[in-house]
């Protein structure tokens, strides 16, 4: 997911020389397409943050719900086993 290519122009023209955009300078981008690689590095970044703090937040959910699940689990009634079969209709 990027951004729309009109909002990118307009973030461009509003944003200062990013330090990220003389990493792209140096190695061979002009200045207008250095910027714009920096601010899609710099989405790319954000975005992967975002799913490890999803990933984080979901592992953190299931934990809770086994937790939760366990004094569900001695709540269960016993079963004799070997005893006669119980007959429903």
């Amino acid at each position: 997911m990027g951004l729309a290519p009109e909002r990118c122009e307009a973030c461009l023209r509003l944003l200062p020389i990013l330090p990220s955009t003389y990493n792209f300078v140096s190695q061979g981008s002009a200045l207008v397409e250095a910027k714009q690689q920096a601010v899609q590095w710099i989405g790319q970044q954000v975005q992967l943050q975002a799913s490890l703090l999803a990933y984080i937040d979901v592992f953190w959910t299931l934990m809770l719900v086994s937790l939760a699940a366990v004094p569900l689990a001695l709540l269960l009634r016993k079963i004799k086993l070997g005893g006669p079969a119980a007959v429903t209709h």
